[in-house]
């Protein structure tokens, strides 16, 4: 979140029921998607306001709709979340692969951050040229 925005948040563990997260054929990204049943662990970051939601929706690209959906924390409590969810016209990209945090940690990390502190540059230089 810090090399996408520039900014650190609060954050904290939750759970994204009735979604599943998988891999996109030919990327280090995965994407989530609407299946009954499943669930996605993940990150849920506070204290976001609207620029900031601007800055993550360029990044996060048109192949994403965000959408307001229930979440549920280590603590039982229901909030809304902002959820980067794949458009249904996208979905031939994906593949029948889960995606694998641990996966992606080991191999990937370092050079997706490095291609996100690179958004982030270019992205603030654009708003102030």
């Amino acid at each position: 979140m810090q090399a996408v925005t520039g900014k650190k948040f609060p954050s904290f563990d939750a759970v994204l029921d009735d979604y599943c997260r998988y891999s996109i054929r030919d990327e280090i990204y995965p994407a989530v998607i609407a299946e009954t049943g499943a669930s996605v662990c993940g990150r849920l970051y506070s204290g976001l306001d609207w620029p900031v939601l601007k800055i993550l929706d360029v990044f996060e690209d048109n192949i994403y709709i965000r959408r307001e959906i229930d979440v549920t924390t280590m603590c039982d409590n229901i909030i809304k979340a902002h959820v980067y969810v794949l458009s249904d016209q996208h979905r031939e990209i994906l593949s029948e692969e889960p995606w694998e945090l641990e996966h992606f940690t080991h191999d990937y990390l370092d050079k997706y951050l490095t291609v996100c502190r690179k958004f982030f540059r270019d992205y603030k230089s654009k708003q102030s040229g």
